[in-house]
């Protein structure tokens, strides 16, 4: 028989095959021994196996097969069970079967197979167990009620401990409490008794020195062959690096470039969450921000200067915010805020006031300091709506109410509001067609001579008389034409219309018409001028064309040549609302304006307002030193007006002189006998021609 090639030394077989599982054998043989003559014999088959040159010869042949483990001096053979290798590498064990006239009987047992299976699977065993020890990941065996009984050096390390037992120690005290969030280990524990599987289940953890990382955790029960769990493997992987990555990449999804705020993403998501979460007892306010007049300092002072305001501002509405809530940029010059009832101390008026008070703050740029305003809508969760879509409509619509209304404050969401954004709509719809079927007409109010209060001219102001719903102001329906896109058709219409009327009065009276931004900086502007003109007849220096500083500044390069097409044409242009923009005074420098009118809101309060009153005698002086007309609006009162002849004002405009009345009354009072009648029915032809 051809000897079987062994697999390991045969020098280190007897001291592992102690834990051998030699249950069985392949082949036995039979060997006598006579102590007295010190002979054996043995049957062929055990010839084979034991490798000796006869079927029986002298003891010494045997020696040779028993290494110095197996030495007499350790006791005789007949008191022991022995396995040994043979020089041919076979395997075999010698047990004492009896002893019959001093002659010891032996079995001789082949386990080449065995023992050789068995090797191999011990050094598959040193093979897994190489690999538990080197892996990088954190292996483990757990009970079922999960203290861990093995864990790798990968493990331990991971966990912060020098040494394998003080993990297992660790865990056998319970490591729930190195859970960051302890919950996450009860869902960990509940998934994985449910399931019998859990992969991937990411949760921050301390180290035993108090250090976080984050770790993804993988486990499986493992059952017998009766499908009973007897205990539970995993891994744990630390995803530090991997978790960093991904806030990053969240942080930037949900941040705003710019600013540094929430975007509208994430801002969305946070009302969406805290209206799932939240009850009456404890809900949250809204609060929807747009800047008043932004657009002019990107037109002004470029993008970059645009930006750094932007900045400035989120800043402020941060610091105000601070942890009572989150702060976003929605896009452009819009922002929003989410705060808790919890964390509101005030009231939401006098939050939003802080807010309009903080904005107020002059901002440095340019060499100057300009101040900025912003419009605020508020809605509440749950008293104005319990969705995410509707509380922002219902904030939206507050807004809108507040940018009708002037802007500059704020304002909270009434059932009201939402009837007049729907009558908006439904005049948006309607305005469209109103200057084709006749209903806008223009109203006239006086500008009068300070020292002897005669009339110098008019401002012409459009009105909206509705077939069903009557007279609609101004205030109402003009900036509604302005986002429909209807001002420069409605505009145009105006300057003829003014035209017509103005030239049928005496010749020293001229007519002052306002110009929306849409309408001037068109291309074809100086034409619908010239146009006008020449169908009505009217001398070029009896119309006046009143424009804002946010007409001027959108675009001054265009602003010039439109000024000095205008010019040429010999119509005058007069600055509307001075004092309200963003720096007056050298557009007066700037460009060539025949006329300053001073705004409203200074004249209002003269009398209490130093500021104001200075700003005032800085106009007019510089009005005198400049050769420009200046005219003071909205004067209702004797006392204003006092105070305005006292710091020599040439030109008044106000309810104290005249309120917007429509032409006819206008003629009247100018007595005008020979005005010519009009035909309703050519009116509407005209117009219609106009409109075509």
């Amino acid at each position: 028989m051809k000897p079987l090639e062994a697999k390991i030394n045969p020098e280190d077989v007897p001291a592992r095959l102690k834990s051998s599982r030699i249950l069985a054998t392949v082949v036995r043989g039979i060997l006598w021994i006579d102590d007295k003559s010190q002979r054996y014999r043995v049957d062929p088959f055990s010839r084979v196996l034991l490798e000796v040159p006869a079927n029986e010869g002298p003891l010494s042949d045997l020696k040779a097969l028993f290494d110095s483990e197996f030495a007499e001096s350790k006791g005789p053979l007949s008191t022991r069970s022995i396995a040994f290798a043979t020089p041919g590498r076979r395997y075999l064990r010698m047990r004492h079967l009896c002893t019959t006239h001093g002659e010891k009987q032996f079995m001789i047992e082949d386990m080449t197979e065995l023992v050789l299976s068995d090797l191999e699977l011990q050094e598959n065993d040193n093979a897994l167990r190489k690999l538990f020890e080197n892996a990088t990941h954190g292996i483990y065996r757990a009970t079922l009620s999960g203290q861990h009984v093995f864990a790798n050096p990968a493990l331990t390390a991971m966990m912060g401990f020098e040494k394998q037992e003080d993990w297992l120690a660790k865990s056998k005290s319970g490591i729930r409490e190195l859970y960051v969030n302890p919950e996450r280990y009860d869902e960990f524990n509940t998934a994985l008794q449910k399931n019998g599987r859990v992969s991937d289940f990411v949760c921050e953890m301390f180290k035993s020195n108090g250090e976080k990382f984050w770790v993804s955790a993988t486990a499986w029960m493992v059952r017998d062959k009766d499908e009973v769990a007897t205990h539970i493997d995993g891994t744990f992987t630390d995803v530090t690096e991997r978790m960093r990555h991904y806030e990053s990449v969240k942080h930037a999804a949900e941040t705003d470039e710019l600013t540094g705020l929430c975007n509208r993403s994430k801002v969305y998501s946070e009302i969406e969450q805290r209206t799932k979460m939240m009850s009456g007892n404890n809900g949250f306010t809204v609060l929807l921000f747009d800047l008043d007049r932004f657009k002019d300092i990107n037109d002004v002072y470029g993008h970059a200067t645009g930006d750094a305001v932007l900045v400035e501002i989120s800043q402020r509405l941060r610091d105000i915010v601070g942890d009572f809530g989150v702060v976003a940029r929605l896009g452009g010059d819009e922002f929003a805020a989410v705060i808790e009832d919890a964390a509101l101390q005030i009231s939401v008026e006098e939050l939003g006031n802080r807010f309009l008070t903080r904005l107020r703050e002059p901002i440095p740029f340019n060499g100057a300091e300009h101040a900025m305003s912003a419009s605020i809508g508020v809605a509440r969760f749950p008293d104005d709506a319990t969705e995410r879509a509707e509380l922002l409509r219902k904030a939206d619509i507050a807004l809108y109410n507040v940018k009708s209304h002037g802007r500059n404050s704020i304002c909270r969401f009434k059932p009201e509001f939402e009837h007049r954004r729907q009558r908006a709509h439904f005049l948006a719809q309607e305005l469209r067609d109103a200057g084709r079927r006749g209903e806008l007409e223009l109203y006239y109010q006086p500008i009068v001579a300070a020292d002897t209060s005669a009339i110098m001219g008019f401002e012409a102001l459009m009105r909206w008389n509705h077939p069903d719903r009557g007279m609609i102001s101004p205030a109402e329906f003009i900036p509604i034409a302005e986002d429909a896109g209807y001002m420069q058709e409605f505009g145009g219409w105006a300057i003829q219309e003014a035209c017509s009327h103005i030239v049928t009065l005496p010749k020293h009276l001229y007519v002052s018409v306002n110009v929306s931004a849409v309408q001037f900086n068109a291309s074809d502007f100086p034409l619908v001028v010239e146009k006008a003109l020449e169908i009505t007849g009217l001398h070029p220096s009896r119309l006046e064309l009143e424009v804002t500083e946010g007409v001027v500044i959108r675009n001054e390069e265009r602003t010039a040549e439109i000024l000095n097409r205008l010019k040429k044409i010999g119509v005058r242009v007069a600055l509307d609302d001075f004092g309200t923009g963003y720096s007056s005074f050298s557009y007066l420098q700037k460009f060539h304006f025949d006329k300053v009118k001073i705004d409203r809101s200074f004249v209002r309060d003269l009398a209490d307002n130093k500021t104001n009153a200075a700003l005032v005698r800085a106009v007019l002086s510089i009005g005198r030193d400049l050769g420009l007309e200046v005219v003071a609006e909205g004067i209702e009162n004797l006392a204003q007006r006092d105070q305005l002849v006292l710091e020599g004002c040439p030109f008044f405009q106000g309810y104290l002189f005249g309120r917007p009345a429509p032409f006819s009354d206008v003629a009247s009072n100018v007595a005008l006998q020979n005005l010519p009648q009009r035909h309703p029915a050519l009116e509407q032809v005209e117009v219609r021609k106009l409109f075509a």
